[in-house]
């Protein structure tokens, strides 16, 4: 996974700096309406299993699971908020 300056700067202005120095930002699967979807959220304590690296002192964590989904993918940010570049979401289909 590659994080842009962007979204590192967006990060450390919307979440405060203690929640950040205690925590991490993790990468999971999470159940969606159409399949699993790549979601992301602040935690405290790291899972031992997840994959574990750093950028611009953020520390990220990446649930077994969910690390395939991410290999490829850019975290970037603009005014209109996060988003995942490369990441192709699941798609709802009817017939």
């Amino acid at each position: 996974m590659n994080v842009t300056s962007n979204a590192v700067e967006a990060l450390k202005k919307m979440i405060p700096t203690e929640d950040l120095a205690d925590g991490s930002i993790r990468f999971f699967m999470s159940a969606g309406c159409c399949g699993p979807s790549l979601q992301m959220g602040l935690i405290k304590e790291e899972a031992a299993n997840d994959s574990k690296f750093e950028v611009e002192g953020i520390r990220f964590s990446v649930d077994p699971e969910a690390v395939a989904q991410v290999e490829k993918v850019t975290l970037d940010a603009d005014d209109n908020g996060f988003r995942l570049d490369g990441y192709n979401a699941p798609s709802c289909e009817t017939t």
